[in-house]
């Protein structure tokens, strides 16, 4: 017999701890007191006919409790398969017979193996009545029965109820429905407990409290909130756009639970593709920019399953999981990580379904494991002890759960019998459904109930097989080690063929795993419809664009001012909620190219800075050279000028057409020639001029002599010999193109200029002839009579004077004066008497 577990009421002892057996042969009626007390231990009573008794035995015991009110009494019973077809034992719920009927049992009829009295009874009493067949004279018959009962609680009723935030909660199939939650808002759910009180006497009466709750377990899987096990409260926020299955467990201090299922019905995450046409999102201003908004509707679900294949009687396809004739584990996995995350809060809501195409179930081993460890036995044809594997098509036993033995004329099978099939040779699947609430017991329970299969030509010698039905089982092992367990993980499917047979190779054409959560359609999908879609400025009275036109989709913006310019795109959906407001898609428009340099640059070289332009072209507008640009980056270009002066540039983007100038002076740099010259020693002082001819009104000066003018005088050495060379250093100091140094070598040299000169033809003293090493480019020779008329010139005088006028005429004898200037370099100017005798 199976026993029911009770809840054991806390704070109750049975005062009478002593079994007892008696033979019936009169009412009586036991009185159980029940007393207040810190301990936890349990008493039981026994009531016990063990000996013979007459044909026309009537009689009954009544048990009370005293302080049993909103409490009852367990009774569980064995040994009543020995009570005869025709006597039958009575329990009622109360003092007498008259009491409601709880049970009737006997051999041939058995309610149920434990039964509990009902808080309407007032007394706390219960009677057991055994009554025989006065027709039948069983006198001598020994007839056994026993029932033990002990004080239990039964869960009085409490109910949930839940309010949230968006005040929006439906009641479909038997779930809580939180509906109207805003895309990325954050939910504030209240669980409201209500713990009744009856006082009537139809009830006998409880009271309950709220204080009762022991434990608040929000189990809501992998969605983040914010509560503690004893709270009424919980704040939570949806990670992603779906629906989301929970469930919130209370329990009283008597250990009874109540639950509330839950699906949260999150806005849609709108499927929408607000953008900006065309592509690239940069525009000039005054240009018409298009932003396009389009969205859809979507479905979302709420699973709780999984699978590996669908599980269809039909399906035989490629990715069937072939089970061969060898002792092997054929391990199939299911990685559940999208389903909330909720734990198994009742096993008998689990269901393993098989579409299997197999033989002999006698040799086949089928275990679940779930991602807690949990080893659930499904199927184990396969007797583990056995030292041998008998031959089939030989006519040998085949073992079956613990060595229950079948002979191969009548051996069951799982499908079509002995197909001798392989993985090239795929017969038919059949669904087989594994829990633990099926009407069917395990296979194993069910041997005698399978089919006779009368095709017999595929057995060898004319056997003959049975077939166990396709349909629901209960598994071997009940799945009651998976309460708590966490649907998210890895679960495996175990099958293995362990050899037995041979020739009778299968196919596991796939197999799911159902957590019973009772959702049908209407509860998996739903859908948000989105109802309007809009641009808007994030800030409309500050507008960056002007809107020409608009509807709920495409607006046509003109940009007004250069940057970057936001434009939101709102989407609002029936429960009212806005989605996407914080999208934002941003234009580019872009500003006006401008081009700048300094005013004035040396060295012929202008560094051009370009904004708000990728691509472009220059051009010289005016200037007297040649101009060439290089670019170094977008933003950064290069002019050079062959000549100095002024240059106007200007530039063109190539996308908007935007065109700005500049004007630039390439200003000379610092310049001095003061250069290498010879004098003569009897000459004067010569002045040295490094004056700057850039234009520079800033520049200084600093001479090798320690002079900081612009000019300097040089005087010649006037009793040098022959020659001496000295160096004369210049530096210029700009202000605008930096420094300059010149150096000249000024030759100083001992000249000889003739006083006298006879032009007689007699070769000697004939011309007027410069004796010295000038390095000159040539004479100016001039000769003035002694009151200033000058009568002879020449420009380019060669040494070759013979006391003639310009014209060629003698000149008479007498004195005369001469003026030497030698050309280049410092023009020197010497003067001096000239005697001409003939």
């Amino acid at each position: 017999m199976k026993s029911k577990v009770s809840k054991i009421c806390k704070g109750f002892l049975l005062t009478l701890l002593s079994s007892f057996f008696f033979q019936l042969g009169n009412s009586q009626e036991i009185a159980l007191d029940l007393v207040d007390t810190e301990t936890t231990d349990k008493g039981t009573i026994s009531l016990s006919v063990n000996t013979a008794y007459s044909s026309s035995m009537y009689d009954s015991v009544v048990v009370c409790g005293a302080n049993l009110v909103g409490n009852a009494f367990l009774l569980s019973f064995d040994s009543i398969a020995s009570i005869h077809e025709s006597d039958t034992l009575f329990v009622y719920d109360g003092k007498s017979s008259d009491a409601p009927l709880l049970a009737s049992m006997n051999a041939g009829k058995m309610d149920t193996a434990a039964i509990t009295t009902t808080l309407a009874n007032p007394d706390g009493c219960f009677t057991v009545l055994f009554k025989t067949d006065t027709s039948i004279d069983l006198t001598g018959d020994s007839t056994r029965w026993h029932v033990s009962f002990e004080p239990t609680y039964i869960c009085q009723p409490f109910s949930l109820d839940l309010r949230s935030s968006t005040d929006t909660v439906k009641h479909i199939d038997g779930y809580k429905v939180i509906e109207g939650i805003c895309y990325g808002h954050q939910v504030s759910l209240e669980l409201v407990t209500d713990f009744h009180t009856d006082t009537g006497s139809a009830l006998g009466g409880y009271t309950q409290l709220p204080s009762m709750v022991d434990t608040v377990q929000w189990d809501l899987g992998n969605i983040p909130v914010n509560y503690s096990n004893f709270d009424f409260n919980a704040d939570l926020s949806l990670p992603a756009s779906k629906a989301y299955i929970a469930q919130v467990i209370v329990k009283d201090t008597l250990g009874c639970s109540e639950r509330l299922r839950i699906i949260f019905r999150q806005s849609n995450h709108p499927n929408a593709t607000p953008k900006v046409k065309p592509d690239p999102k940069e525009f000039c201003i005054g240009d018409t920019v298009s932003l396009f908004g389009h969205f859809n509707d979507t479905n979302y679900h709420a699973y709780i399953e999984a699978y590996e294949n669908p599980v269809d009687p039909s399906a035989k396809d490629t990715n069937s999981k072939y089970l061969p004739d060898v002792a092997q584990n054929n391990v199939l996995k299911l990685d559940i990580n999208d389903h909330d995350g909720l734990t198994i809060y009742d096993a008998n809501e689990v269901k393993l379904t098989m579409n299997i195409e197999h033989s002999h179930i006698g040799d086949l081993e089928v275990v679940l494991v779930s991602p807690c460890g949990d080893s659930i036995t499904i199927l184990n044809g396969f007797d583990p002890g056995s030292t041998s594997i008998p031959e089939l098509i030989k006519g040998g036993i085949v073992t079956f759960k613990s060595g229950v033995a079948q002979d191969p004329a009548t051996l069951i099978g799982l499908g079509k019998p002995y197909e001798f099939v392989s993985s090239t040779n795929v017969g038919d699947g059949f669904v087989y459904n594994f829990f633990d609430q099926a009407v069917r017991g395990s296979i194993a329970d069910e041997f005698s109930n399978a089919t006779l299969h009368t095709n017999v030509a595929m057995l060898p010698n004319n056997k003959m097989i049975k077939v166990m039905k396709a349909g629901d089982y209960k598994p071997e092992v009940n799945f009651k080690s998976l309460e708590g367990c966490s649907i998210n993980g890895e679960w495996k499917l175990i099958v293995r063929d362990c050899r037995i047979a041979h020739d009778d190779d299968g196919n596991l054409f796939g197999w799911s795993l159902d957590f019973g959560l009772g959702l049908t359609t209407k509860v998996k999908d739903h859908s948000v419809k989105l109802i309007s879609g809009q641009w808007v400025f994030p800030d409309p009275l500050n507008p960056d664009s002007l809107f020409v036109g608009t509807n709920d989709s495409t607006v046509f913006v003109v940009p007004i001012t250069s940057g970057i310019a936001k434009f939101e795109y709102h989407i609002q959906d029936e429960w009212g909620c806005p989605l996407w407001k914080d999208h934002k898609d941003e234009v580019k428009r872009l500003e006006r190219t401008t081009i700048s340099s300094k005013d004035t640059v040396c060295w012929q070289t202008a560094s051009i800075e370009v904004k708000n332009s990728k691509h472009g072209t220059f051009a010289k507008l005016a200037g007297t050279g040649k101009t060439l640009y290089n670019k170094v980056s977008a933003a950064e270009w290069t002019a050079k000028v062959n000549e100095d002066g002024w240059y106007k540039i200007e530039y063109t983007d190539s996308i908007c057409l935007y065109k700005d100038t500049t004007e630039i002076y390439f200003h000379p740099s610092p310049w001095a020639d003061i250069v290498s010259d010879s004098i003569c020693s009897q000459g004067g002082p010569i002045e040295l001029d490094a004056k700057d001819v850039s234009g520079d009104s800033l520049v200084q000066y600093l001479w090798s002599t320690g002079s900081t003018a612009e000019k300097i005088i040089f005087t010649p050495n006037a009793s040098v010999s022959s020659l001496e060379v000295d160096t004369i250093t210049v530096t210029l100091i700009g202000s605008r193109c930096g420094n300059l140094i010149d150096t000249a070598l000024i030759t100083t040299v001992k000249c000889d200029f003739p006083n006298i000169i006879t032009p007689n033809g007699d070769g000697t003293n004939n011309t007027f002839k410069i004796v010295g090493p000038f390095s000159v480019d040539g004479y100016s020779f001039e000769v003035y009579t002694r009151w200033g008329r000058l009568v002879y010139k020449n420009d380019d005088y060669q040494n070759d004077w013979e006391g003639t006028d310009s014209n060629g005429r003698k000149l008479v004898e007498g004195t005369y004066f001469y003026v030497v200037k030698l050309k280049g370099g410092s023009e020197q100017t010497y003067k001096g008497p000239l005697t001409i005798t003939r």
